[in-house]
């Protein structure tokens, strides 16, 4: 199994705004934004099943769109790193006494 994604978590908000900027779905409605619900109540053969699909569907995207979304993480993480080095540090908390 594939280990966890190591993008920072403001690179998920970012990632839908961008899918939400590329326009309408096949139905020509924008898409909509979803939470999925992951039952409780799954067996671990099934938990496994859902696992090995997301891997494959993560293998096919990658043989697709591999280089596009290599340079799309990059920039991601760029932006990601840009912000964090321009915050102001006279805003930090690094002098509190504990």
């Amino acid at each position: 199994m594939n280990a966890p994604s190591s993008a920072p978590a403001s690179a998920a908000p970012a990632r839908r705004e961008r899918a939400c900027k590329a326009g309408a779905g096949a139905d020509g409605m924008p898409p909509r934004a979803s939470t999925v619900v992951i039952p409780t109540t799954w067996t671990p053969e099934q938990a496994l099943a859902v696992s090995e699909l997301l891997d494959d569907l993560r293998n096919r995207l990658g043989v697709m769109h591999g280089s596009q979304i290599h340079d799309l993480l990059q920039q991601e993480q760029g932006s990601a790193t840009s912000n964090a080095l321009s915050t102001d540090p006279d805003d930090s908390d690094d002098d509190a006494s504990f």
